[in-house]
C-alpha cells in the first residue's frame, strides 16, 4: 500500500462518486476504479458498497478512512518537517560555550534573533572548554562552538570565524589602593594574592595568568581557586585577592569590585564561532550568520 492509494481512497470516500473523485484527482475514472479495486484486494476487504444509485463506505471503509486521514496528515507533516530541517528551520541545535563566551555582548541579541526567525529549532547550550568543543564539533555532538582559539593545531574539520578580541582585565577589591587607577601592569600585582580557576579546569586561564606573571619575573600567589568567573568576582569583592580575567567579565556587576585595564604587550586572546566543515548543517550556519551580524551591530 502506497500513500497515493490512500489519497485515491480518501477522494472517493469524501465524494462518494467515482467520477467526481476522478475529476478532483485530475485523472480518468477507469484507472481510479482499478486502483481502488487493487487496494481492496490488498486489504482483503471491500471498502465501498456500490450500486447503480449510490456508493457508500462499508464498515472496513469507514475505519480505513479514519486511519488514512491520520496517515496522510502524518506523512505531510513529516515531509514539511524534513524540508524545514534541510533548510535549518527545524530540528535541534547544540551550542557549546566557555564561561567568557556566555558573556559575549552580542550573544543575547543573536539568540533572540535566531529563536525569532527559527522557532522550530530546539536550542540547547552546553558548557565546555574550547578544545572539548573543537572535538565535539568533529564528532557531531555540537553544531556550533563559542571558543578561544586553541594554542595547538586546529582540526581541519572545523571552520573558525572571528568574533572579537578578548582582552584581559584585572578585578580588584574596592578597598585596594589600585582601585583608584584606570589601568595597571602585571608588575603592580606582584605582592597581591591571586584568585584563579584551577589548573585542571581546561579553561586555559590558569596557564595564561601564570605565564604573564612569570614574564614579569614572579610566580603568582594563587590563594583561592574557583571554577566559575562569577564566583571569582565574588571572592574578589570579599577582599580575598585580585584576579586577571577576560574583559567580558565586566558584565558581571558585583558591589565591592573595580575592573581595571591590564597593561600588557601580550596579544589578546581571540574569540571565535566554530562550526564543522565536514558536513552541511544549515541550522548551525543560520546561527553563525546571525551571531556574526549581531557582533557587527554591537561593535
Amino acid at each position: 500500500m502506497e500513500l497515493r492509494h490512500l489519497r485515491y481512497f480518501v477522494a472517493v470516500a469524501e465524494e462518494l462518486n467515482f467520477r467526481r473523485a476522478a475529476e478532483r484527482l485530475r485523472m480518468s475514472q477507469p484507472p481510479l476504479s482499478l486502483q481502488i479495486k487493487q487496494l481492496e484486494e490488498e486489504i482483503g476487504e471491500e471498502l465501498f458498497e456500490r450500486t447503480r444509485q449510490y456508493v457508500k463506505l462499508t464498515a472496513a471503509g469507514r475505519e480505513l478512512y479514519t486511519e488514512a486521514l491520520l496517515t496522510l496528515s502524518s506523512a505531510e507533516r513529516a515531509m514539511q518537517n524534513t524540508r524545514k530541517a534541510a533548510r535549518g528551520e527545524a530540528g535541534e541545535l547544540r551550542i557549546g560555550f566557555t564561561q567568557s563566551g556566555l558573556l559575549l555582548e552580542a550573544l543575547p541579541q543573536a539568540m533572540h534573533e535566531f529563536r525569532g526567525q527559527f522557532p522550530g529549532v530546539d536550542v540547547s547550550l552546553v558548557e565546555m572548554d574550547s578544545m572539548s568543543q573543537i572535538n565535539a564539533l568533529a564528532s557531531r555532538e555540537l553544531g556550533v562552538g563559542l571558543v578561544h582559539k586553541p594554542r595547538g593545531p586546529i582540526l581541519p574539520a572545523v571552520t573558525l570565524s572571528k568574533l572579537a578580541d578578548d582582552h584581559l582585565i584585572v578585578a580588584v577589591p574596592d578597598t585596594d589602593v589600585l582601585a583608584g587607577h584606570t589601568s595597571v601592569s602585571v608588575s603592580h600585582l606582584r605582592d597581591r594574592s591571586f584568585i584563579c580557576t584551577p589548573k585542571i579546569s581546561g579553561s586555559g586561564l590558569y596557564q595564561h595568568v601564570t605565564e604573564l606573571c612569570w614574564s614579569e619575573g614572579f610566580a603568582p600567589d594563587i590563594s583561592q581557586e574557583a571554577h566559575t568567573l562569577s564566583t571569582i568576582v565574588v571572592l574578589v569583592s570579599m577582599g580575598l585577592g585580585v584576579a586577571i580575567l577576560p574583559a567580558s567579565t565586566r558584565r558581571i556587576a558585583v558591589d565591592g569590585v573595580t575592573y581595571l585595564a591590564l597593561e600588557t604587550a601580550n596579544e589578546p586572546a581571540e574569540f571565535y564561532v566554530a562550526t564543522s566543515s565536514l558536513w552541511s548543517d544549515f541550522t548551525a550556519d543560520n546561527f553563525r550568520r546571525i551571531l556574526l551580524d549581531s557582533v557587527a551591530i554591537t561593535a
